[in-house]
């Protein structure tokens, strides 16, 4: 995964890598994630936020959230707030 683009955002003492899915798929195996996260040898962060094609015709994106454990957590409001804005940044929409 050397060299895929990511995103770290942080907010309210919480803080998240993005990573954009959306045009290609990433091995994201649970060590991978794990390899991610660490703080000592990795990037370092709370969760692990990967923006997804959506699932459902009216959304723009899916957002798949892991916490350092690999477990898929109830998302905490911070990277729901922020990941929109670089979704909706990272695309070729308009108003």
């Amino acid at each position: 995964m050397a060299g895929t683009p990511f995103l770290k955002m942080h907010g309210l003492g919480n803080d998240f890598v993005v990573l954009d899915a959306r045009g290609r798929a990433l091995d994201l195996t649970p060590p991978r994630r794990r390899a991610i996260a660490d703080r000592r040898l990795g990037v370092g962060c709370d969760q692990l936020i990967v923006l997804e094609a959506p699932t459902e015709s009216e959304a723009d994106v899916f957002m798949r959230i892991y916490n350092p454990e690999v477990r898929r957590p109830r998302p905490a409001a911070t990277p729901r707030a922020a990941s929109p804005r670089w979704s909706w940044t990272s695309t070729s929409r308009t108003t």
